[in-house]
């Protein structure tokens, strides 16, 4: 059945498997059994139907466990994809918070027009695209004592000093694809800093 082989004994399986100690209660009993399988036909387990007289309708019982099985399945791939989504995300937010460079998220709410022109794309973004998430790293290199503190400002002018407008520009002019750069700019607070802008930002003080 573990090889994604379906299974239909009419004969006295307690006989044929004298180690199940379940089977052993019952006697004469007959058996359906379908295999659970997940991707590339790997074998998760199996789903089994007993009975102590004859089994009618074998065939369509077999079916109807098949249908369950591919539901079972499913789940079960559900939950482990899940699973690792979690672990995934933990560790990149454990690698992020202990980061000695200061790492952001910035989310433009609501969402940008694009038929807008580019210098209201600008400025939509200016006005409109804050941070979200941050770690310790970058509250300490922008003078705050609290990484909440730093959400909800917006990287224009709240937090530092840099040619805001011309990145945008580039960014709106490519098609809205994040290119790896890195630009000088200067805190609220006075304080020299590199700005690494990709699909994240980071800040690395110097």
């Amino acid at each position: 059945v573990l090889q994604g082989q379906s299974l239909n004994l009419d004969a006295n399986v307690a006989s044929l498997f004298p180690n199940t100690i379940a089977l052993q209660a019952m006697q004469g009993a007959n058996l359906l059994a379908v295999p659970v399988m997940g991707l590339n036909d790997k074998p998760l387990g199996l789903m089994l139907l007993t009975a102590e007289k004859a089994i009618p309708n074998a065939e369509l019982l077999l079916s109807v466990l098949t249908i369950f099985a591919i539901r079972v399945a499913a789940e079960i791939e559900r939950k482990r994809v899940e699973e690792e989504r979690k672990a995934n995300a933990l560790q990149q937010e454990v690698f992020i918070e202990n980061s000695s460079s200061g790492m952001c998220v910035i989310e433009c709410d609501p969402p940008m027009p694009v038929d807008l022109t580019v210098p209201q794309q600008v400025l939509w973004m200016s006005e409109n695209a804050k941070v979200i998430e941050s770690n310790r790293a970058l509250a300490r290199l922008l003078g705050f004592r609290h990484k909440k503190s730093v959400i909800g400002y917006t990287l224009i002018s709240d937090m530092v000093r840099f040619d805001y407008a011309t990145h945008v520009r580039q960014f709106i002019g490519d098609n809205y694809k994040a290119h790896d750069y890195v630009v000088p700019l200067v805190s609220a607070g006075g304080k020299a800093a590199w700005l690494s802008a990709n699909l994240s930002l980071s800040l690395i003080h110097i």
